[in-house]
């Protein structure tokens, strides 16, 4: 899976020249943390110059503002504007980017959100929420299946173990998914058929700790 199938394309964004009591009005408003300041262009898509956050407004905010109230706004200082609080340069992401990758960076950075450009124009943001859509997705099954979790050994062929074994017993493979633990290599099957017992009993003689087996 890449960035461009769960990424939301709609991104609201603002002007380096804009005071940030309506940026944090904008905030409010759409229930946004991250605003990516875009500079704007005479033709077409304007360049990414920038990222503004909620603790960059408030920052710059009074203590005694709440600058995301409903009258926060108006009671933050007009000569303000967001190129001065911005932070720049701006970690992005790239549309054809592999999720896995974006979520692990997302991580690394406690941030929840990146701009997606291509082309050096913004034409998407990920989220913290797109990113578990798209590992939410990964566990979603159609009809009854079997879910067996099992440990293999490093550097173990698991692909054709399973094949062979379910072929034996009549099984249907719906998916197979790998992981690691705490440094061990474990595997995730989803299957169909009559011979689940059977398959667990073969993955345990073969050496494998079977974990888990769950009907979904």
């Amino acid at each position: 899976m890449i960035v461009r199938m769960w990424m939301t394309p709609k991104v609201i964004s603002v002007a380096p020249n804009t005071p940030i009591g309506q940026a944090a009005a904008l905030m409010a408003e759409h229930g946004i943390r991250r605003l990516p300041v875009v500079e704007p262009a005479a033709h077409g898509h304007g360049r990414l110059v920038g990222i503004l956050s909620q603790g960059d407004v408030l920052h710059a905010a009074p203590a005694v503002v709440n600058p995301f109230s409903g009258s926060g706004p108006g009671a933050l200082p007009a000569d303000v504007l967001v190129a001065h609080v911005m932070h720049s340069p701006v970690v992005t992401t790239h549309p054809d980017a592999p999720i896995e990758q974006v979520a692990e960076l997302m991580r690394t950075l406690k941030i929840g959100s990146l701009p997606v450009v291509e082309h050096d124009h913004v034409v998407g943001v990920v989220t913290e929420s797109d990113i578990f859509r798209a590992f939410a997705s990964l566990f979603a099954v159609a009809g009854e299946l079997t879910r067996i979790t099992f440990e293999v050994a490093l550097g173990e062929e698991v692909f054709g173990l399973v094949s062979d074994i379910a072929k034996r017993h009549g099984l249907q493979i719906h998916g197979l998914m790998s992981s690691m633990i705490e440094g061990r290599p474990v595997f995730v099957l989803w299957v169909a058929g009559t011979g689940i017992e059977r398959l667990q009993q073969e993955l345990w003689s073969g050496g494998h700790v079977v974990l888990s087996v769950l009907r979904v």
